[in-house]
This record gives C-alpha cells, structure tokens and sequence, in this order.
C-alpha cells in the first residue's frame, strides 16, 4: 500500500469492481469518440466486470485502486505473461488497462503511482520488462508512457474482414 498527498494505492477488491466497471466505461465512451473500431456491447459495463471478478482469482493478475478520500479515481490491471516461444525474456509484464479518472482534482500523479506499484510487483517476480498497449489516438496516454522512457515496439494493425 502507497500513500501520497491524499491519494492511496492499494489491491483492488471484489467490492471495487462496480466503480472500476464505470471508470473503464467512461474511458472506453470516450476512446470510441475518437476511434470508432472502440464499439461497447449494449451491457459491456457488466462483462467487464465480470471479467475483473475473475482475474482477481489469477495469481498472474493484480488489479490496484487509486483512493482519493475514499473516492476511487484509478485503477491498473497487469499480468505477468509469457513471452513468444524462444524469446527471451521468457516472461514479462503487462498493463492492459488504466484508467484514470481525469475530472477529479486529486488525480494528479496517480498513473505514476500505479506504475511504480505495478512494477514493484513485477520485480517481485523477475520480471525485467513491461509492455502496454495505447491507442495511437490517445495522445495523453502515449506522452505518459514516453515521459518514462517507454519506446515503441510493435504496432498492432487493424484489418476488417
């Protein structure tokens, strides 16, 4: 647990997962503003957490919440995977969503704070290396990640069938 200013990481609970549903929700609306291959299921609040409910069982999945005043205004969701075959390092770290509430005054920092939890968490496992996956139309996101030394290694295409 990390506290800074007012804002506190900790593990994410089975009982956070409704407000972390409406956070992915708000972000996602507004990823599809900007690119509209973001299209949500008409209950696509509910499979997502859902699916939060389960990777809260893998022991190669931590979610961590951002509190500000109780309020939760962030969150991370990383995992601990295996590389491609042959590769090394044979595993490595990876932040496949955060999201931060960006309308709340507190939330200054909390990415960071995230982050260097998460890596905490992946030294603890020997893990050297982390991936992400951002948008290319979400500018913020990218600069945040280049901020910290992230460079671009793969591009993932998209190709409508």
């Amino acid at each position: 647990r990390i506290t800074m200013q007012s804002i506190t990481i900790r593990r994410a609970s089975s009982e956070d997962l409704a407000h972390l549903s409406y956070l992915w929700h708000e972000k996602t609306l507004l990823q599809n503003q900007s690119d509209h291959r973001f299209q949500l299921m008409p209950d696509a609040p509910l499979h997502w957490l859902f699916s939060a409910r389960e990777w809260l069982t893998q022991p190669q999945c931590a979610i961590w919440v951002a509190a500000s005043d109780e309020a939760l205004v962030g969150y991370l969701v990383a995992w601990v995977k295996p590389s491609a075959p042959g590769l090394l390092p044979e595993k490595m770290g990876v932040v496949t969503d955060m999201t931060i509430a960006i309308h709340d005054p507190q939330s200054s920092g909390t990415a960071r704070l995230l982050l260097q939890v998460a890596q905490a968490w992946m030294r603890e496992q020997n893990i050297t290396v982390m991936t992400a996956s951002i948008p290319h139309r979400q500018v913020v996101e990218q600069a945040f990640w280049a901020s910290l030394g992230a460079t671009r290694w793969e591009d993932t295409l998209w190709l409508k069938l």
